[in-house]
């Protein structure tokens, strides 16, 4: 879905065994109840670098998670992958079987160059896929390419993207061309706007038509509360006239800023919207809140915000953000 286009610049850095969940859980909303879809299962080293993830599916006859697929990495010391061995679980063999091969290189400021993709045997198959990233001279991306090999083995242009950035290196703008043949057949513009710190409060998305001129497609906004974490994205399509609401994604954060877990909700229309999906975060290690320690922290007074970061006055039955020195939680204040 469209939600997730806005998780993809919001993913969870896998650098640092504070930040790596263990599982990711997937659950559908039905007939009023969370019901189990796929899970992902990391593995990490004693750095926290991962080393694994396992796709695992929900089988309710067994109930029990089924494997699916398994990514297997090999880092450098920096903990940057630099080859993994994608695979899925052959049940008739009974064994892993291996479909393709990723293989990254990286440049002197240690920001992928080059990621190929190579045939199960990476000692032998040429690449089938590759794509080159380009940077300007402060070392924020500007473009990727990629090619695919062609009918007669050739690589070939399949891809493009261009990004004009702001100052801070955030992109404001981003142009996806398709290629078959070499020639260019569809075309999808992107325009970000960003809060202060880079975090994006607007994602639009256009298509060129067949005339060539551009048409909104769909647009996601996002919220955060008064310590930066994203509370919540909103999807819209564009009706022809206005924009529709069509999906949210509402989420719930430890106190640390890591995720805890978020619902997606489709819109059903009269200001309603109805559950949809669930995914909950398992993480290793905890880390720190990212809120300033006090000496006496508990000698601090007690400040409530509401989900937009305002601070408000203490108020019964309405969901707020409670700051207490260092510590902050969600509450319904009911006395």
């Amino acid at each position: 879905m469209k939600n997730f286009l806005v998780f993809t610049l919001l993913a969870v850095a896998f650098t640092l065994q504070a930040q790596v969940p263990k599982f990711i859980t997937n659950q559908t909303w039905l007939n009023g109840d969370w019901v189990n879809q796929t899970r992902t299962n990391y593995t990490t080293d004693k750095n926290g670098f991962v080393l694994e993830n396992i796709q695992e599916v929900w089988t309710p006859t067994a109930t029990t998670w089924r494997a699916t697929g398994r990514t297997t990495c090999t880092n450098n010391t920096s903990g940057l992958e630099v080859q993994s061995f994608i695979q899925y679980w052959d049940m008739s063999k009974n064994n892993w079987m291996t479909t393709y091969t990723v293989q990254n290189t990286y440049n002197a400021s240690n920001k992928v160059s080059m990621n190929s993709k190579l045939g199960s045997n990476s000692g032998s198959s040429p690449s089938y896929e590759v794509t080159n990233y380009y940077y300007d001279t402060k070392g924020f991306l500007t473009s990727c390419e990629t090619k695919r090999l062609d009918n007669n083995g050739v690589l070939t242009i399949a891809s493009k993207i261009t990004y004009t950035n702001n100052s801070s290196g955030f992109p404001e703008k981003k142009h996806f061309t398709n290629f078959q043949g070499g020639v260019a057949v569809n075309e999808v513009f992107t325009t970000y706007s960003y809060f202060s710190g880079g975090k994006v409060s607007e994602m639009v998305v256009q298509a060129k038509t067949g005339t060539g001129a551009w048409m909104n497609d769909y647009k996601t906004t996002s919220e955060y509360d008064v310590f930066g974490f994203l509370v919540s994205t909103e999807d819209f399509d564009w009706n022809g006239s206005n924009w529709a609401p069509s999906t949210r994604i509402i989420v719930t954060n430890f106190p640390d800023g890591k995720i805890d877990f978020w619902v997606h909700e489709m819109y059903a229309g009269n200001g309603t919207w109805q559950k949809w999906q669930k995914t909950t975060y398992d993480w290793l290690g905890t880390g720190t809140t990212g809120i300033s320690e006090f000496e006496n922290d508990r000698a601090q007074p007690v400040i409530y915000f509401d989900l937009n970061g305002r601070q408000v006055e203490k108020q019964k039955n309405v969901l707020l953000i409670e700051q207490l020195g260092n510590e902050r939680r969600k509450i319904i204040i009911q006395e």
